[in-house]
């Protein structure tokens, strides 16, 4: 949202820009930590949604239909 992006409290603490390989970039709440007077870099691309969703279930015990069944009935969205 938009609002997020514009709001003084966020951007005191510093926005990182950032691009998502379907080709749009966007801006992303920084860390407000510092080491040595050096602001952490971003390390990584933040997730596609649902990007790890199959495997994050599965290691909670939810079996291959369950799964499917979650996604089909959109209780969890499907990767994109």
């Amino acid at each position: 949202p938009r609002d997020l992006v514009e709001d003084p409290h966020l951007n005191a603490g510093g926005m990182v820009q950032t691009h998502d390989p379907r080709g749009f970039d966007f801006k992303v709440p920084g860390l407000p930590l510092e080491l040595g007077g050096q602001r952490l870099p971003l390390r990584a691309q933040p997730p596609r949604v649902s990007q790890d969703a199959q495997a994050l279930l599965a290691s909670l015990g939810y079996g291959a239909a369950q799964i499917e069944r979650l996604f089909s009935d959109k209780v969890v969205a499907a990767p994109a």
